[in-house]
């Protein structure tokens, strides 16, 4: 994960320095010169159906993978891939593939212009 990819509000994995990973949700005292200096390193939060759940997603079964619905967005997960592909809802235009929740929340954010957060 590249610090550029990171915004307020995105859920990322914080991991102390002994090994215990916490989710957390990036505020504006997260990369503190302290908190560094402390051995604490951030990694992505993998996107999963639970999370689309969670985010508001709606679900249709298909007959190959389930589609999540979200605003103007169509989601699937390709196994052999292991990436979410985005889709625009209506055209089925390809727009990008994710695998991770704070790259969802910023595709969100510059195309939609609104924060993603948990609903449940």
């Amino acid at each position: 994960m590249k610090a550029n990819e990171i915004m307020i509000g995105n859920n990322i994995y914080l991991t102390d320095n002994i090994g215990n990973k916490k989710e957390i949700i990036v505020n504006n005292h997260t990369f503190s010169d302290f908190e560094i200096k402390l051995g604490q390193t951030y990694s992505g939060v993998p996107l999963t159906r639970e999370m689309l759940i969670e985010f508001g997603c709606d679900v249709i079964a298909g007959v190959d993978w389930d589609y999540f619905y979200l605003d103007r967005f169509k989601l699937f997960w390709k196994d052999e891939y292991k990436f979410w592909y985005v889709l625009e809802k209506e055209s089925m235009t390809y727009m990008t593939k994710i695998k991770f929740v704070h790259e969802l929340q910023n595709l969100i954010f510059i195309l939609n212009g609104q924060n993603l957060s948990k609903k449940i």
